[in-house]
């Protein structure tokens, strides 16, 4: 009579057992599904947040030689001039800043047969512990503007020493800039949005502007997006609001187009315009 009970007694012991199994390799699995998901985030996350950027350069592996393509509008009236900046901070948050300070050489190789770029390379340090930026200005002579137009003109920032490579993720900044050359204005200033793919990959908005009459101008933005301070910098403002600066342009000697950026403070939109985003570029009343 006992038999029957053993039988059966041992028949739930295994079923439970099989259950316990069953359940910890779903827990084993899940768990480690899991830990897949937090790697892979953690790694976008600071790939987003390189704390080593620019305005016109990409990052890339240190190794790395085949370089992301930029195409930049240039005026076709006089010398070309294009600005670069280097940050220890993403590009559209200068609070996350590195703590460590980033020495690094800048050089600009011209297309194969032109040598006349007025560029040596450069050594800089970007101070860690706070926001840290350094401006640099490339000028094409105007003589050589049509002949950097028909090729690249390649630009590196690469850490020099290996507590820099550790502060920038063993990464440089790079790019192959193509110089695309436009009428300049005959007379006033006009502005155009420049879209080239790069824009989606860090908040940035382009905006090209060019002409070359002397006169006072004014640009505003709407309250979704913000002129980035380097580009606030180069327009050098006389008068300089939350949503808007007036600044003089035109003159001997002084630059006929600027390459500005805005940065996002809302999603990116489809169809993106001046209007949308509430850009406006006219003369100062």
């Amino acid at each position: 009579m006992k038999q029957p009970k053993k039988s059966l007694f041992i028949l739930l012991l295994l079923l439970l057992c099989v259950s316990l199994l069953a359940v910890g390799t779903y827990a084993a699995y899940i768990t480690s599904d899991s830990a897949k998901q937090v790697v892979l985030a953690r790694t976008w996350d600071a790939g987003k947040n390189l704390r080593f950027s620019s305005n016109l350069l990409f990052p890339c592996y240190l190794a790395d030689t085949n370089y992301e393509e930029r195409s930049l509008s240039v005026s076709n009236s006089g010398d070309a001039t294009i600005s670069i900046v280097v940050c220890n901070y993403p590009q559209s948050d200068p609070a996350s800043f590195n703590d460590k300070n980033i020495n690094y050489t800048m050089t600009v190789t011209g297309p194969e047969g032109v040598s006349d770029i007025p560029f040596s390379p450069q050594t800089g340090t970007l101070q860690g512990g706070k926001p840290s930026s350094v401006s640099y200005t490339i000028t094409i002579p105007a003589d050589n503007v049509t002949a950097v137009s028909n090729g690249y003109l390649t630009v590196v920032v690469e850490p020099t020493d290996e507590a820099s490579k550790e502060a920038t993720q063993d990464k440089k900044l790079a790019a192959k800039l193509k110089i695309v050359l436009k009428e300049a204005a005959p007379s006033g200033w006009s502005g155009e949005l420049k879209f080239d793919g790069a824009s989606e990959k860090n908040d940035a908005i382009n905006f090209y502007i060019h002409g070359t009459e002397e006169c006072d101008m004014k640009l505003s933005w709407g309250p979704k997006i913000v002129l980035g301070d380097w580009s606030k910098e180069s327009l050098k403002p006389t008068i300089s609001g939350e949503n808007s600066v007036t600044f003089h342009v035109g003159g001997p000697g002084q630059p006929t187009s600027y390459y500005l950026q805005f940065y996002r403070l809302a999603p990116a939109e489809k169809n993106e315009t001046k209007k949308t985003l509430g850009i406006s570029f006219d003369k100062a009343s």
